[in-house]
Order: C-alpha cells, then structure tokens, then sequence
C-alpha cells in the first residue's frame, strides 16, 4: 500500500467510468510492474463484484434469518400469553366463531416458519459465480494455467469451497443469472 500512490489511479478510473478495471491496473503498474501483463487474465471486475454479491446476498439472508427467528420467539410468548383470551375468526371476512387471540398468533407463526424454511433453502442452495473470466468463460484462466483444464476446474471448487458455497454456476455470462437475484427477492 505504501507503493501506490493512490491519487494517481484514481483519475482514469473516473474518466473511463470503470469501477475496478481501470484503478486496479494502474495501481499493479505501480506494486507490481511485473504483473501487469496478467493482471486482467482471470479475476475481471465481473469475477469480483458479482462474487462479492453473492456473499453478500447469503450474509442478507444470514441476517433475515435472526430476525425472523426473534419475531417468532415474540410472537410464542405473545401467543402463550393470550392462548385463553377469546376473539372472533372470520372466514370470508365474515364472523365465523370463537377462536383465541393465541390461536390467531400461531396463524402468524406459521407463515413466519415457511419463511424461514424459505431462507434456509435459498442460503443453503444458493450457487458462487465462481472462477469465469470476462464472458462468463473460462478461457483466461485456462491462459494462466497453460491449458491444464483439471487446474481450472480444481481452482473454480477451491475458491467456491472457500467461499462456503455448495457449488458454481455452471455457466454464466459477465455477471451471474440475475435469476438469483429475484429468487432471493421472492
């Protein structure tokens, strides 16, 4: 850090409208002239930012879960508190009979824990985008690795192991499906 002069990178950065291409070169130039070749094989802005997203989606919904699970904890007590405490149930928005205010509490609880189940499913299954360059192909990598496709594949597991995600997408574009955006959303 001490080798980049920050203020330097910057500027072409701003001018080319790039978030991390143009910066990130710039600033390798400075570190590491050796690099520089290489620095765009590979990790693309794309390969960063999506990532990052992903991780951050699954914490989102790391954080969702707690929140529904104090809800819940409330709402038990809530409903325990005012199990005996009779009140109207409407079918149809029409009075039907006498249920218990508790009873009405656990209607919510319900909805509440097939949410959860939801959450769960999503953070449990929800792929990495993975080891893909530019275009959502690998062929960078593959550059790096001299053609060793095995190193590639291991590389794409490796890092999505690491990451605590269960698989990759198998094939993506620049960016992940969008697909996964809306599914957590939902």
């Amino acid at each position: 850090r001490e080798t980049i002069d920050e203020d330097s990178c910057l500027p072409a950065g701003r001018s080319r409208a790039h978030s991390t291409a143009t910066p990130l070169p710039a600033a390798t130039a400075q570190a590491a002239p050796a690099a520089k070749p290489f620095i765009h094989l590979g990790a693309t802005s794309a390969y960063v930012t999506d990532n990052a997203d992903l991780i951050l989606m699954r914490r989102g919904l790391e954080i969702l879960r707690g929140r529904v699970l104090d809800v819940l904890r409330a709402l038990a007590t809530f409903a325990e508190e005012w199990r005996d405490q009779p009140t109207l149930g409407y079918t149809h928005l029409q009075p039907a009979q006498l249920t218990t205010v508790g009873k009405r509490a656990t209607l919510w609880m319900q909805d509440l824990v097939l949410d959860l189940e939801e959450i769960d499913y999503r953070h449990r299954t929800l792929p990495f985008r993975g080891v893909k360059g530019t275009t959502g192909t690998q062929a960078s990598f593959l550059e790096l690795f001299e053609g060793d496709h095995d190193k590639v594949r291991r590389l794409d597991h490796m890092v999505t192991e690491k990451m605590s995600f269960p698989a990759p997408l198998p094939v993506t574009g620049q960016t992940y499906t969008r697909k996964l955006d809306a599914f957590v959303l939902s």
